[in-house]
């Protein structure tokens, strides 16, 4: 974001969105996520301009768009929202809004009643039904202990967006989203970072083939990868090689292949979870024995998370 004007990062290569959103289609992707969320805006009228722009070029290319926003808690913010929402309620491009990413990290209030969350939520479906009836939208999830603060099963969202990325979790995360939250759902984010040294760039691939599949099975609406490309100076290992492309703008994988695969697959097996389900991290020292009940009438309550802590942490 340079001077209220929408720019690819400059280690994607010196190439326009078009080419960018042209070869994310050509894998066989339908869909980017843009994320907006964090930028300062000090020129409304030319962001929105410059927005109106990325939106063609992805529209030229044959894909929908998710726009994660920043999330409307505060008056600014609502009043972002509501324009945001109006400018692209007649766009068949904006297919829907990412209200807040991962709550469970960037929730600015500790520890927030449920009631308090589904409060939040309830008002930005009112801004939604008013000033974009026709889009949808979602919250980013980060991971299943979300639940004990904005728990997907009870927030009033179109569909659940879920984050996941470790190896030992993520089909076990994918089988808990779809069997306990009663909504559609769809992978937003996951990967397996590679580095074509420590770990090889087929790993990568044989993970996104891997993950669609569980996906499927697991009835899953879609499958998004985080992210486009390698990212040089980013802060951990996975942060610096996630990407598709790796830091010569060269696919590490051969993407369309497996993405064709996936949009033809059908559920061959029923929804299924790891070996490591009730033990994700594979601990040896640790034993949980107790029941989980309803407070209102005793009775279980079937796929409830647990999260334990020793005295240490």
């Amino acid at each position: 974001f340079d001077n209220n004007e929408l720019v690819p990062p400059l280690r994607y290569g010196d190439t326009a969105f078009q080419q960018h959103f042209n070869t994310i289609a050509s894998w066989g992707f339908n869909s980017v996520r843009l994320c907006i969320d964090k930028l300062n805006i000090s020129d409304i009228s030319r962001f929105f301009k410059s927005l109106d722009r990325v939106l063609c070029a992805a529209k030229n290319a044959g894909l929908k768009v998710m726009l994660l926003i920043s999330p409307p808690m505060d008056d600014a913010q609502i009043q972002f929202t509501k324009t945001i929402m109006h400018r692209y309620s007649q766009s068949a491009t904006v297919w829907a809004y990412d209200m807040m990413n991962e709550p469970l990290y960037f929730d600015p209030v500790p520890d927030r009643p449920k009631t308090d969350a589904i409060k939040i939520v309830n008002q930005w479906r009112i801004l939604r039904d008013t000033y974009a009836p026709h889009q949808l939208f979602t919250i980013g999830f980060a991971e299943p202990i979300e639940v004990f603060e904005w728990d997907a099963s009870l927030l009033p969202v179109d569909f659940i967006e879920i984050h996941t990325y470790h190896p030992l979790r993520v089909v076990n995360e994918m089988y808990w989203y779809g069997k306990y939250c009663g909504k559609p759902w769809m992978v937003g984010e996951t990967s397996l970072p590679a580095d074509g040294d420590s770990i090889a760039y087929n790993k990568e691939g044989i993970y996104m083939a891997e993950t669609m599949s569980a996906a499927v099975a697991n009835g899953a609406i879609g499958y998004g990868w985080w992210e486009y490309a390698d990212h040089p100076y980013g802060v951990n290992f996975e942060a610096k090689y996630s990407g598709i492309l790796d830091n010569r703008q060269q696919a590490k994988f051969d993407v369309a292949s497996i993405i064709s695969q996936f949009k033809n697959e059908t559920p061959y097996r029923a929804p299924y979870h790891s070996c490591n389900y009730y033990n994700m991290l594979a601990y040896s020292n640790i034993c949980i024995h107790g029941i989980i009940i309803d407070s209102d009438n005793g009775t279980p309550i079937e796929g409830a998370v647990i999260r334990g802590w020793n005295d240490d942490w």
